[in-house]
């Protein structure tokens, strides 16, 4: 999946929102839940690509970019899609160039949902 950061929205919050039938509260809920348990994760994803487990960095991968789908981050989701789809190969110093992409659009997101 190669992909450019500029067609995907840092945050399409009118699809998340229609996601969740136009539930303003539920969104923010959602969002509230991201932004406590994702931080984890991604320090999860970190420690996994450090030790090259590539089962924990595809599972971790999947489980990043569900979260970040449900409530439209979008360029997050592809970031982190593009890592899931690198760690079906064995190619290491390809996870951290692109753990590195996910990182800075885990922080743009983190800043825009607060």
């Amino acid at each position: 999946m190669d992909f450019e950061k500029e067609q995907y929205k840092l945050w399409n919050r009118e699809a998340a929102l229609s996601r969740l039938m136009g539930n303003e509260e539920l969104l923010q809920r959602v969002a509230s839940i991201f932004v406590n348990s994702a931080p984890d994760k991604i320090n999860l994803l970190e420690e996994a690509i450090v030790r090259h487990d590539q089962d924990a960095v595809r599972l971790l991968s999947h489980t990043l970019k569900g979260s970040a789908g449900e409530i439209g981050l979008e360029r997050l989701w592809a970031s982190v899609a593009q890592l899931e789809t690198l760690a079906s190969s064995a190619q290491v110093d390809e996870w951290y160039k692109q753990f590195q992409l996910v990182k800075e659009d885990f922080m743009c997101s983190m800043e825009i949902l607060r």
